[in-house]
């Protein structure tokens, strides 16, 4: 089974327990990292390692012909991990739910719309307020 990881170098580290848990299989990392360190020792169990720029759909279809499979362990590749399923053939992932999931304020006001919004966590945005530069202390500043 082909495998693809699709991940930034910054998120490898959570990588490591998919690559484990699949060693058996065909294990082809797609990441931005053009050179790997050693702390990564993990990656012994990759198959190929694909350095693309810009996780370029192109480039990655052109390295990888076929693919079984697609993990993403960067939300912000979930829309890359969609359209490479659409190429392949895997249903999997629709553009749509990559979309929500991708983005924090897309998924919120989704959770809202559906009824949801008692799971979305409270936040608060400061807008067109400054600190006072007069106050004495942190607590002044509160506002």
């Amino acid at each position: 089974m082909n495998i693809i990881i699709l991940s930034h170098r910054r998120s490898l580290n959570k990588a490591q327990g998919i690559i484990n848990a699949y060693k058996d299989s065909n294990l082809l990392l797609v990441t931005d990292a053009a050179t790997l360190d050693e702390k990564f020792s993990f990656l012994k169990n990759i198959t190929q390692v694909h350095f693309v720029k810009a996780f370029d759909i192109i480039n990655i279809t052109r390295k990888i012909p076929n693919c079984d499979k697609i993990i993403c362990v960067s939300e912000n590749l979930l829309p890359i991990q969609s359209q490479l399923e659409s190429y392949y053939e895997i249903t999997n992932l629709t553009p749509f739910a990559a979309e929500v999931l991708s983005n924090k304020q897309t998924f919120d006001n989704f959770c809202r719309n559906v009824g949801l919004s008692n799971f979305v966590p409270k936040s608060i945005t400061p807008l067109g307020m400054e600190l006072n530069p007069a106050a004495n202390t942190e607590e002044e500043n509160k506002i």
